[in-house]
């Protein structure tokens, strides 16, 4: 997974979303490691967030250069809860539900800051 991190982060810097979700705590390690390994700095996590991966937007974010046509400069990273049935610690519909409150007001503040 580590090795696909240039790949993806080219076809971020191409497709420039305003948000990539990551479904797992596992990808985003991955991501991590991989931002990392080409040199780039990742903030350190500090306290309880030390320890474990949030389930929200990260502490990381792509700025794209300002071009004629391109309305996102910039793409968050946003981590939901895997969907997979080894996870327990949320049932499918609660992780829906998380992830949505969490990603509907992040996604109009967005709105917000770009008009």
């Amino acid at each position: 997974m580590v090795a696909s991190v240039p790949s993806l982060l080219r076809k971020v810097a191409r497709y420039r979303p305003r948000i990539l979700t990551l479904v797992g705590k596992v990808v985003w390690d991955a991501l991590e490691r991989g931002i990392k390994d080409m040199g780039v700095p990742v903030p350190k996590r500090t306290g309880k967030a030390a320890c474990k991966v949030q389930y929200d937007i990260q502490p990381f974010k792509v700025v794209h250069p300002s071009r004629d046509g391109h309305e996102v400069f910039e793409t968050l990273f946003f981590v939901v809860p895997s969907s997979s049935a080894r996870v327990v610690a949320f049932q499918v519909r609660n992780r829906i539900l998380y992830s949505l409150t969490k990603l509907i007001p992040i996604c109009a503040a967005l709105d917000e800051r770009q008009n």
